[in-house]
């Protein structure tokens, strides 16, 4: 029982020492694989992933954006593929000296743009497309998670997670997966990302 109090004392009292968070910013090196037919581990997609959040703009409401440009592709069936997400968010974001703590949904839009040759022919198609985007997030100084839905070219759903992992020295591992691609015959993706966290 004095254990319990102790913690129901801590939960009372770190909204008041916490202050609020005003900003994340992740940049990284991002590696991304489809299934197309099959996994191909030595087939990458590389390219550049950022992630930018601002809180407490209205009360708990914010705003957030990110994007993935490739900008090489060793694989033999996607050329090039920009992914660009904008949406409101309503999260808890405190900050309390070097921790932070965040958790909320959104809601938005994501943008896709995608070259890429159908599986087992020669022809380059392109595709520009958008749909829409909701989720929720967990995060704090140490990990975090990001659960999402949003619909492919086709409109069929695609349900996707993420976990986050993060040194002190700020340095960040992402890997996630969605159950389905951006394209119809894409069965599933999966991304991995390395790099470095801003937040204040």
């Amino acid at each position: 029982m004095k254990y319990l109090l102790i913690i129901f004392l801590l939960i009372l009292i770190s909204p008041i020492v916490a202050q609020n968070l005003t900003f994340k910013l992740d940049t990284s090196t991002a590696f991304y694989f489809t299934e197309y037919n099959d996994y191909e581990w030595d087939e990458p997609l590389t390219g550049l992933h950022i992630n930018t959040e601002l809180y407490n703009l209205s009360g708990r409401f914010g705003l957030g954006v990110s994007g993935f440009y490739s900008f090489s592709s060793a694989d033999d069936n996607f050329d090039f593929i920009q992914l660009y997400d904008g949406y409101i968010h309503y999260f808890t974001a405190l900050i309390n000296e070097k921790k932070y703590f965040i958790h909320g949904f959104y809601g938005g839009v994501r943008y896709a743009m995608i070259d890429y040759t159908p599986y087992k022919t020669d022809n380059l198609l392109e595709e520009n497309f958008l749909r829409p985007l909701v989720g929720f997030k967990f995060a704090n100084e140490l990990w975090g998670f990001d659960l999402t839905w949003s619909q492919a070219q086709d409109h069929k759903p695609i349900l996707g997670y993420e976990i986050k992992f993060r040194s002190s020295s700020n340095w960040i591992m992402k890997i996630g997966r969605r159950n389905r691609g951006f394209i119809s015959d894409v069965d599933s993706d999966v991304f991995f990302n390395l790099g470095y966290e801003f937040y204040g």
